[in-house]
């Protein structure tokens, strides 16, 4: 009950942080229709300042008629004036944001569930969701908000990783913008605020299968997103990947990215069980990668599965000792690669989940770069991923 209690609190928490971050849309969104909507933020937020001052004249006015021998000491000009302005601005700035609302609401993208060969985005299990609300928000423009947002609220990060931040954010927007396909992907990040307990396996995924020549079998890598939801940003950063080193990619939404809940690999499971079935990929070169909390995911899902992963690969991840100490690890081949200057996942955390896979028997290889922050990963993708591309083999 307690848990559940938690998971609610922390969920509508950050569907108010959501609503009142929508109006810095105006001056950060990428496109015309981010643009248009922290225009209705503005709107929503200055409809409270009329009906504010409304009230405060209607207060007023309530209070003469009670007290006629003592009337209010402010001026009656006063008064009149804050019920006029407050009536008339309240229904003008409603009106304005009623109007700026109905045009994203009808010129909401069309999305198609699945833009294969290529990139897809897949629901194969029970979800409750609305096309409209997953298209309000431009995910560009919520991915570069929520990246704004963190570099310059987040006190442990300096300014040189948040400039740095912000900078391979900008980087990946930008590839995504060019690449016209991605817009026909209904967004997933929305998926994020379900939390843990409230369904956080929605059966969905994003893949990415490169063209393929006739007879050839591609290797299958599932990458698992971190805290902050799955994002179309996460898959296009395995693309050059797995054009050039011939892999598909599979990239399951699990809620905010709770991957430490039991279900975590059931949604792992269904994704490779899809890709296997659906496109040519060969069973026995499948990698599974976690980012951040997907550590957790990575490593409960080789435990469930044991012998099913050719690899598995931890990117400044979450580790659980307990989980990855267990015998399922045995003889498992496993690349870690962390920051030193890691302040989100301590540097001394991944040593111990290193420690326990080594004692149940897994063969590591280990990446540390003492300069690294926590988006090591963004920060120096081409170097990582060679790197996993040669310990592959």
């Amino acid at each position: 009950m307690r848990r559940t209690v938690l998971d609610l609190t922390a969920v509508t928490a950050m569907r108010v942080a959501c609503v009142l971050a929508v109006p810095l849309l105006l001056v950060l969104a990428r496109t015309r229709r981010g643009r248009l909507l922290g225009f209705v933020g503005v709107l929503s937020w200055a409809m409270l300042g009329w009906l504010a001052l409304l009230d405060w004249g209607i207060g007023q006015e309530l209070n003469n008629m009670v007290r006629r021998g003592n009337p209010s000491a402010y001026p009656r000009w006063m008064i009149e004036t804050a019920l006029f302005a407050g009536f008339t601005g309240f229904l003008f700035s409603g009106f304005l944001a009623v109007l700026a609302f109905a045009i994203v609401v009808f010129t909401s993208p069309r999305f198609r569930s699945d833009a294969s060969p290529g990139v897809a985005s897949v629901f194969l299990g029970p979800t409750w969701l609305h096309r409209w609300q997953l298209g309000l928000v431009p995910e560009e423009d919520a991915l570069w908000l929520g990246a704004w947002l963190v570099s310059r609220c987040d006190p442990r990060m300096s300014r040189a990783d948040a400039r740095q931040l912000r900078a391979g954010v900008r980087e990946l927007l930008d590839e995504v913008a060019d690449a016209p396909e991605y817009r026909l992907l209904p967004p997933a990040w929305p998926l994020a605020v379900w939390g843990k307990v409230l369904s956080p396996d929605h059966g969905h995924f994003l893949a990415y299968v490169p063209p393929v020549a006739d007879g050839e079998r591609l290797g299958l890598l599932v990458a698992l997103h971190g805290h902050g939801g799955n994002a179309v940003l996460w898959l296009h950063s395995w693309r050059d990947f797995a054009d050039e080193h011939r892999f598909a990619v599979v990239c399951p939404s699990f809620g905010y990215g709770n991957w430490e809940h039991p279900d975590s690999p059931t949604a792992v499971d269904r994704a490779v069980g899809y890709a296997v079935a659906h496109h040519p990929v060969d069973a026995g070169r499948v990698v599974l990668a976690g980012l951040s909390q997907g550590g957790c995911g990575v490593g409960r899902a080789a435990a469930a599965f044991p012998g099913r992963f050719a690899g598995l690969v931890f990117l400044s991840a979450t580790m659980e000792p307990a989980v990855l100490g267990g015998e399922g690890l045995a003889g498992a081949k496993v690349f870690v690669a962390f920051g030193g200057r890691d302040v989100n996942v301590k540097p001394a955390t991944v040593e111990r989940g290193i420690a326990a896979l080594r004692t149940a028997g897994a063969a590591v290889t280990e990446s540390r770069d003492p300069a690294g922050d926590h988006f090591l990963f963004f920060a120096k993708r081409s170097e990582i991923q060679q790197r996993i591309a040669e310990w592959l083999g």
